[in-house]
Order: C-alpha cells, then structure tokens, then sequence
C-alpha cells in the first residue's frame, strides 16, 4: 500500500503509466534497479538515533547520484517536479517510525492542511486549507453551521525546495 507521504513513488507510477516523453520504458527500468533497492534501504533503517539518520542521508545521497546520472542529459524538466518529491518523500522515512508521533496517534501528510477559518460573502464560515509538501499532523473531522469537514491539523508543515526562482527569493 502507497501512504499518502509516498510522493516519489507516486511520481513514479506516473511519469511510467503515462509513458513520460516517450520514456515510460526508462523510468520503469530505473525505478526497478535504482528506486527500489533505496526504498527497500530506506525502510529498513526503522530507529531514529543519530546513527540511524546518518545512514538515512547516505542512502539518499546514493540515490541521488543515480538519479543525477539518469537525468544526466537534463530531459526531465523541472516542472516534472521528478526531484522535489525525492526530498518531499525522505521527510516521510526521517519520520515514519517515531515513537512520539505513533502515541499521540499522528500521521504523515503530503497534502491540504488547515490553514484557518474564514466567513465568505455570504457570512457563511468557511475552512482554508493550504497545500503543504510534507506534514505531520492528525486528521479530524468537525462540523460548521452543520456543514461536515474533514480536515488535516499540522503539528508541523515542511516546504521541500529543490529549485527556487525570483518571485520565491520575494
């Protein structure tokens, strides 16, 4: 099963069901001998010492070599956003097996999370969600105006960014 924080492999079953400028071919080749193996890795690494984190980075750092020789000619574009969720992704491994975030019954979001409460023109009351990268957080349902929602409360929310351009230097 795919967890909602799994956003590279997602990327994956993508860019391979829709044949990715011609190249479904490649990256289902790619992911099976490079993807796979550093997922596997990752999920194995199960503790959260120091230790346990440096083996986390070293792999990563392993996949993200492969990544750059399979990239090497740059015909994955930015907006393919093919790296990004590599990054967005391994917050999901630096995380998955917390103790804490398990007892205080949490979860790992890659998705809207709330982000307040608003009245619209009609006075009604709305919720606003924001898209986050990567969070940690707990799903609630709730009720306003007796209108049900269902919503996504972050402890914590993280933006993973791996290109910047002007207007984010603003």
């Amino acid at each position: 099963m795919v967890e909602e924080w799994q956003k590279h492999l997602r990327n994956f079953e993508n860019k391979i069901s829709s044949d990715y400028k011609d190249r479904g071919t490649d990256f289902e080749t790619f992911k099976q001998q490079h993807y796979d193996p550093y997922f596997t890795n990752q999920n194995a690494i199960v503790e959260t010492t120091e230790a346990a984190i440096e083996k986390r980075v070293q792999t990563l750092d392993i996949y993200y070599t492969q990544v750059n020789r399979f990239n090497s000619r740059e015909w994955i574009t930015a907006q393919s956003k093919f790296r990004p969720t590599i990054l967005e992704e391994f917050c999901g491994f630096l995380f998955k097996d917390s103790k804490e975030i398990r007892r205080l019954g949490l979860g790992l979001f890659s998705s809207e999370v709330f982000a307040g409460i608003k009245i619209d023109e009609n006075g009604k009351v709305k919720t606003q969600t924001k898209y986050v990268d990567f969070c940690i957080g707990k799903r609630v349902n709730a009720t306003f105006e007796g209108v049900p929602c269902k919503f996504i409360i972050p402890v914590i929310a993280i933006e993973c960014k791996t290109y910047l351009d002007n207007t984010m230097f603003s």
